[in-house]
């Protein structure tokens, strides 16, 4: 048989959600989902693909100190472990009781994300040492975006902070 159960038993609860969620320190859930989006940025990046999984276009020019077999924005690995690995040198790693700010300082990074046309510094040499590029010479840079957060990802964040608060806040008490 059914019992009636009184608004008056829901007031701690209620208050408990009313407080967490007007100022929720979502910081744990929030690193747990950091380390689950560098993880999906290494796959991508190591695909050679954006966070949505669309290919990126082939290098076609390369420094002339570079090896004619490297991976698509892969030279010396500074700016994937930017973006692959919490801590590395010119990783952007900031959670907050409420935010997320990941990304890289490396200052070539935005030319690769958001594509760019600029002089190049250096001589550049076309895959199998086809074509020449001098120093100077205008370039365009496709994008290759590299950073972003899916719809998916943004969905996973909000599971990951709502399970939070509710088994880790609102749970206790």
């Amino acid at each position: 048989m059914p019992q009636a159960i009184e608004a008056k038993q829901f007031s701690g609860f209620i208050g408990r959600v009313l407080a967490e969620t007007t100022e929720p320190n979502a910081q744990p859930a929030l690193k747990e989902w950091v380390d689950a989006f560098a993880d999906e940025t290494r796959e991508n990046y190591t695909a050679e693909r954006s966070p949505g999984g669309q290919p990126w276009s082939r290098w076609r020019f390369r420094p002339l100190d570079a090896p004619d077999d490297h991976p698509t924005l892969f030279i010396s690995g500074a700016l994937q472990a930017s973006v692959t690995q919490p801590g590395s040198t010119g990783n952007i790693n900031e959670v907050g009781s409420d935010s997320v700010t990941y990304g890289t300082n490396i200052p070539y990074a935005a030319s690769h994300q958001y594509g760019a046309q600029l002089r190049t510094e250096r001589s550049l040499v076309g895959r199998g040492g086809r074509g020449y590029i001098p120093a100077g010479t205008l370039v365009n840079i496709p994008a290759r975006p590299f950073l972003g957060v899916t719809d998916s990802q943004a969905n996973q964040a909000a599971s990951m902070i709502a399970r939070h608060i509710v088994s880790e806040r609102i749970g206790k008490g």
